[in-house]
């Protein structure tokens, strides 16, 4: 069977590609993922995770606010579209939006779960091989997300000691009573300090050590003249750049993505104060800004 279009994987990027053309075209493309539910980063999916954008910036809203694919749409489908509204969220937990993304895997004829692309090869043609067929496309769309990077000075060690944070939640980890080391100041490290601190006070590490490259713990830049970048017309113009100025651009505005949001930093200085004044039987906590973990080493036998 010959497709215009084959999306591998159907992550946030893909699946939103896939209820556009749903839309606006019906049929002529598939999108496949290994995963038969949408899991968005379980490894780290805290409880009280919330997302670092407007929920307007949703699969899309900002393409076709008419789009039964909106988040809006989700809510008012799923009978919560009034609790939304009067629950008066800063920010929408990303528990929720999970929900949302999944509901939009399982909504849109165009995804298929629990399909493995094994193989793509071209020869006039795409073809991608699953574990189960064939297919011919004449576009192939690959989205198949980030790949966690451990930095080349802790090659070799990784495993239960030291490991990659979107893997916590995985691996349990037992901190009782260890030092613990949390190296990045973004957003993911901030949720894993919140995550260690918030531990039962017998399941907690004898200390914390929060290490980040930057001078300081540093806020998203959410505001308004930084998201017109974010805007069609600058896609246009950031497409003309040469790969130079892209990277400048990119270096210049990293916290456009990059950055703590507001109310997360805001969490961790009140954990911070409580545990300081208010916490009976706390561990160390210690803040690095500025510091670059250059080598480790083994302690005990």
């Amino acid at each position: 069977m010959e497709f215009s279009c084959i999306g591998v994987g159907a992550g946030p990027s893909n699946l939103s590609l896939a209820c556009q053309i749903h839309e606006e075209v019906g049929q002529g493309a598939l999108f496949l993922d290994r995963q038969v539910d949408f899991r968005w980063h379980p490894g780290v999916a805290f409880d009280s995770s919330e997302l670092q954008v407007s929920h307007f910036k949703d699969l899309v809203t900002l393409v076709n606010p008419r789009s039964a694919y909106t988040f809006v749409n989700f809510l008012y489908e799923n009978g919560r579209l009034y609790h939304f509204l009067n629950a008066q969220f800063e920010a929408v937990l990303r528990a929720e939006f999970e929900q949302y993304l999944n509901w939009a895997f399982h909504r849109n004829p165009l995804v298929r779960g629990g399909e493995t692309v094994r193989e793509i090869c071209f020869d006039g043609e795409f073809r991608v091989r699953t574990d189960t067929t064939i297919f011919d496309a004449r576009n192939v769309v690959v989205g198949i997300g980030k790949q966690a990077q451990i930095p080349p000075q802790f090659q070799g060690w990784t495993g239960r000691n030291l490991f990659h944070s979107s893997v916590l939640l995985h691996i349990h980890p037992e901190v009782r009573k260890k030092h613990v080391c949390v190296v990045g100041g973004g957003q993911s490290g901030a949720e894993v300090l919140l995550h260690l601190v918030g531990l039962p006070k017998k399941q907690r590490p004898a200390s914390i050590t929060w290490v980040s490259q930057r001078e300081n713990y540093l806020p998203i830049d959410n505001s308004p003249f930084t998201n017109e970048m974010f805007m069609p017309c600058f896609s246009d113009h950031f497409a003309a750049m040469s790969e130079t100025q892209r990277k400048q651009l990119l270096g210049r505005f990293v916290l456009a993505s990059d950055g703590i949001s507001e109310t997360t930093l805001r969490a961790v200085y009140q954990e911070l104060y409580r545990h300081a004044f208010l916490e009976a039987n706390r561990c160390d906590i210690t803040l690095r800004p500025g510091c670059t973990a250059l080598h480790q080493r083994r302690r005990g036998p």
